[in-house]
């Protein structure tokens, strides 16, 4: 297809997906993203190269909907063969862009090369604990503890209810990314149209430190323009940081500090996509959020049950800003759900109206 039909084709179904293997090819993508509509089957993957021709590691595959690339997000950090691969929402002028530079969809790229290894579907692991939110958060009013419901708090491993609305002994709250409660379609944060990423942070540096270390780069709004991510497991510092500058040059600049120390660890910069920033500050708010909410424990979920189907049952009494289904130690669904809301009251009322009321076929 030329290029001028692709961009007539405006639907964006574009996903980033960084460290493949060097010998993987077209239909090893396919094989990893099996759960997903591949525009164009192997066709649909286009592989950047270096000036030998070579793959560098990083493709970028076009999907049939949006839903596609949803399911597509969720294998972020996943492994294929040796290596786990990062998987960041991407653009068509992107996709462009690597094109014009060589990235080639050509049939058989990489199939022949002599030191190509063998890339099975059980080499394709499945991320587990980095797909997973951390458990107990807050407890009785106030921070820390069980209790019915409460304000939000610190994080910690598992959970042990003693509350009349609570789960069972032992459960674990984490986000389980195929039934998850997910915001689809465009991020509801603004950010720069200049951003880059920050890898390999040391885990305590702050936004201060950061902008130390960018010290000839104009980020914007100073710290608000440094969201530092969290790692999904237990809630602290991924190590992660996006940052939003303010022209193009920054980057540049910014992109001269690749792999430059700070404190014991070398840094690693990439320029990063809006709307990867845009879901990061997003996340940032929904967690700001999430600790100053009141909490209520379900107890007695159907097993089937999905975050968004026990959000819109609660919605009859109040919107919950989030809702966590508890996992068992062999990761499936306990029954047990923590629901956030905003005010004392929404959390009273919550837990009074809908206290044995029916979901499905279980109260």
């Amino acid at each position: 297809m030329s290029s001028r039909g692709r961009r007539d084709r405006d639907d964006g179904n574009i996903v980033k997906v960084r460290g493949l293997p060097y010998e993987a090819a077209a239909l090893d993508v396919c094989k990893f993203f099996v759960e997903c509509k591949i525009r164009g089957g192997p066709r649909g993957i286009y592989f950047c190269i270096n000036e030998r021709k070579l793959p560098t590691g990083t493709a970028y595959v076009e999907f049939v909907s949006h839903r596609d690339v949803s399911i597509a997000l969720r294998r972020h950090k996943d492994r294929m063969g040796s290596r786990y691969v990062e998987i960041f929402e991407s653009s068509q002028e992107e996709l462009d862009r690597e094109i014009r530079d060589g990235a080639t969809n050509e049939f058989g790229f990489n199939e022949d090369r002599g030191d190509r290894g063998r890339l099975d579907s059980s080499s394709f692991g499945g991320g587990g604990s980095r797909d997973r939110f951390g458990g107990d958060r807050g407890g009785g009013f106030g921070r820390g503890g069980g209790g019915g419901f409460g304000r939000g708090g610190g994080s910690g491993g598992g959970y042990r209810d003693r509350s009349p609305y609570g789960g069972g002994g032992g459960s674990s709250f984490r986000r389980d990314r195929s039934r998850s409660f997910e915001r689809r379609g465009p991020p509801r944060s603004v950010a720069s149209e200049y951003c880059i990423k920050l890898r390999g942070l040391p885990w305590s540096a702050t936004k201060e430190q950061i902008l130390d270390f960018l010290e000839d780069v104009d980020v914007c709004g100073e710290t608000n323009g440094v969201i530092i991510t969290l790692d999904p497991k237990n809630n602290l510092p991924s190590g992660d940081a996006y940052v939003e500058v303010e022209t193009n040059s920054d980057i540049k600049r910014a992109l001269k500090l690749h792999k430059k120390e700070m404190g014991h660890r070398y840094v690693e910069v990439f320029e990063a996509n809006s709307k990867d920033v845009a879901r990061a500050k997003d996340n940032e708010d929904n967690e700001r959020a999430r600790n100053e909410a009141y909490i209520v424990h379900l107890r007695g979920l159907p097993y089937k049950t999905t975050e968004r189907e026990i959000s819109s049952w609660l919605s009859e009494v109040a919107d919950p800003i989030d809702v966590l289904i508890s996992m068992d130690r062999t990761n499936r669904p306990s029954g047990s759900a923590l629901a956030y809301f905003k005010t004392e009251n929404e959390a009273r009322s919550v837990a009074k109206e809908m206290h044995k009321r029916d979901l499905g076929r279980r109260y």
